[in-house]
């Protein structure tokens, strides 16, 4: 450079363009694995997602041992958790669960058949702000969803109308679904009031014959504490009321199998009721010989602990643990039997229903028992109906 064209300083030196890095977010969905809504799909919410029964839930599901509000799914800064809401139990990957955190593929048990797999998609937003969504659902390609279309584009005349057409055929088959439902009920097949109540894993409440039943959660001589399903709020019902035949209690299947009957001993007996443990050890190691060996295994049992006093457990630990798992499949044998019993008599099958219940009686030899007396009753409402089933199935028990 010339002295009077001396070179220029603090001039900026060009810089390549800086690359954007893209943004990833994420979110849920659940797919129906099995059960009635098998093949479905639900969005999970950025917030709260309900499951259960009820139609306002955000996962509604129609299998009758689901209560209204089953179980949720909240969405946090780390990540997606299931939280329990019914008495009847939520499973995640076939382990019974409180609360528990989700991670992609995880499948959730609800209800007797209803399996629901938790898929998670990762958002990655690229330089030009344009989402693209892929699954990350284990055995599946990863592929990309179709851009979306520029915003505030119109849509096009067909479009509009097709959507019209859409929900006027939705509406038109909840028409028929309607009359089709009230048609059967006016023939007996969905069962109106008179019917015996549906028996549920834990003692409930019920106010009226449509009204949903209520968990108990506490009780004493004169009130019960119990659950709306609904709400979720506790109410107290005063037990006046169920002598007066305003609500009526409907005995839980765990309670009605596993609650002993049996008065304590005057004083502690550990000899026999060590020959009590043994008897009922050896019941439970034939009880696939005998329907009726899981149930009399669960009484001998109560006999075992009335001689300790009605002790809460066996001083032996394997014993104990043999008695706690003996109690747990009895209570899971009858109640998913008599689920799809009651579900069986819904629909009409009659024939179906009334061997499925004759199975439940058949393993528990007690037609005191709870269960036994409210099978009874279903029963005989159901030959009440159907006066030519003995023709088909044989004499009812």
């Amino acid at each position: 450079m010339t002295a009077n064209n001396p070179e220029p300083t603090n001039v900026p030196v060009p810089r390549p363009p800086a690359v954007v890095a893209p943004v990833v977010s994420a979110r849920a969905q659940l797919e129906c694995l099995t059960g009635p809504e098998k093949g479905k799909k639900f969005r999970v919410a950025p917030g709260t997602t309900v499951i259960g029964r009820d139609p306002s839930c955000d996962v509604a599901l129609t299998e009758t041992p689901i209560s209204r509000q089953h179980a949720r799914i909240d969405r946090s800064a780390d990540g997606w958790v299931l939280k329990n809401l019914s008495a009847n139990g939520t499973r995640l990957n076939k382990k019974t669960v409180d609360e528990a955190p989700l991670v992609d593929g995880d499948v959730i048990g609800i209800g007797a058949k209803t399996r629901l797999r938790f898929a998670i998609e990762t958002l990655t937003v690229s330089a030009s702000g344009r989402p693209q969504f892929r699954a990350r659902v284990a055995g599946m390609e990863e592929k990309e969803e179709e851009a979306p279309a520029e915003e505030g584009a119109p849509q096009s005349l067909f479009r509009r109308r097709k959507k019209l057409f859409i929900g006027l055929g939705a509406y038109a088959l909840l028409m028929i679904a309607l009359a089709a439902y009230l048609a059967v009920w006016g023939r007996g097949l969905v069962h109106g009031p008179d019917t015996p109540p549906e028996l549920t894993l834990v003692d409930m409440l019920q106010l009226t014959p449509d009204s949903a039943p209520m968990r108990i959660i506490s009780e004493t001589a004169d009130r019960y504490m119990v659950e709306d399903p609904v709400s979720g709020t506790a109410r107290e019902i005063a037990t006046a009321d169920i002598k007066a035949g305003q609500a009526r209690k409907i005995p839980g299947i765990r309670n009605s199998l596993l609650a002993s009957h049996l008065e304590p001993a005057n004083q502690a007996n550990p000899t026999l009721s060590n020959m009590y443990v043994a008897q009922a050890e050896e019941m439970y190691l034939k009880r696939a010989q005998d329907p009726a060996n899981l149930y009399k295994c669960v009484e001998t049992f109560h006999r075992a602990l009335a001689q300790l006093r009605n002790a809460p457990y066996l001083t032996d630990a394997k014993a104990d643990g043999i008695r706690r798992a003996a109690g747990d499949e009895l209570v899971d044998k009858v109640y998913t039997a008599y689920s799809r019993a009651v579900l069986e008599e819904k629909i009409g099958h009659a024939d179906r229903a009334i061997a499925m219940y004759n199975e439940i009686l058949n393993m528990i030899p007690d037609t005191e028992n709870p269960v036994c007396k409210n099978i009874a009753a279903r029963k005989g409402l159901i030959h009440k109906r159907n006066p030519n089933l003995k023709s088909v199935v044989g004499p009812l028990k």
